[in-house]
């Protein structure tokens, strides 16, 4: 048999040549078919992926906020501030639909890495920040001893916080705080808004004293912490560029999304 065939390659060259030609070209149609399917398959499922990670690379999801001691946030209850940070204690997985999520995880490891471990030094500052304002808000209450926001006598401690901050990094408001009377209550204002309502004048111009005690204080450390959030929003930006490169401008160029999911194995 082996010499049957031998013999017939000697004899035959240019029918081997065709037939090795016939079947590089199946194996050629074979690929190509292929290939033109996983592009005409991928192609509006890379589109579809690449609009939903411009979205969220652009949102608040992409990492949260990164706080410091102006956040609005802090205008609350106490207890909803304890609330709020006992909630960083959890690790949560990124906000995307879960085959963009694994397109992410597979075909961009390394980004993917660089999102959560920045996701977490956010979370580890904030944890810092929600600390410190807690405790400040504790020990003004401490020294008052006026209900958190309730009753009749009450002092707006967070608000405190934010008002004492926002002097100390922007000198805003221009204005400085001060001790009105009306009807039989007296009010600590700054630039129009309660720090601390009550029938006792002591508590309010107590509430100023702590006011003037705590923009000496603790200037250095709010500073600090503003320093520290703004680093960590430039690197945001940096990742942000990275991450709008790769996963939309890439793929708005012409290039398929990488890594496979769910929906890709069904292709």
């Amino acid at each position: 048999m082996n010499h049957q065939l031998i013999e017939w390659v000697t004899n035959n060259p240019l029918s081997l040549i065709a037939l090795l030609i016939s079947i590089a070209s199946i194996i050629l149609y074979i690929w190509e078919y292929k290939l033109h399917k996983r592009v005409y398959l991928f192609r509006p499922h890379s589109d579809r992926l690449s609009d939903i990670y411009a979205r969220w690379i652009t949102s608040s999801d992409f990492c949260g906020k990164i706080l410091d001691t102006t956040f609005e946030d802090f205008d609350y209850p106490i207890e909803r501030l304890k609330k709020d940070f006992s909630k960083l204690e959890e690790q949560k997985e990124l906000e995307l639909p879960s085959y963009a999520l694994e397109h992410l995880k597979t075909g961009y490891t390394e980004l993917y890495d660089k999102i959560i471990n920045f996701r977490e030094e956010v979370r580890a500052h904030n944890k810092k920040v929600y600390e410190y304002v807690l405790s400040q808000c504790n020990k003004l209450k401490n020294e008052l001893n006026l209900p958190d926001r309730r009753g009749e006598n009450r002092a707006y401690y967070g608000r405190i916080i934010i008002y004492v901050s926002t002097k100390i990094l922007f000198n805003q408001p221009e204005s400085d705080p001060y001790v009105s009377m009306k009807e039989a209550f007296y009010f600590l204002n700054w630039s129009g808004a309660s720090l601390i309502i009550s029938k006792d004048e002591h508590s309010c111009r107590r509430g100023l004293q702590l006011i003037e005690e705590m923009i000496e204080k603790e200037a250095n450390k709010i500073k600090r912490i503003r320093s520290e959030a703004d680093k960590l929003r430039q690197k945001l930006q940096k990742l942000r560029e990275d991450a709008h490169t790769k996963l939309v401008d890439f793929i708005k160029l012409g290039a398929l999304v990488k890594g496979e999911c769910d929906v890709c194995k069904e292709m």
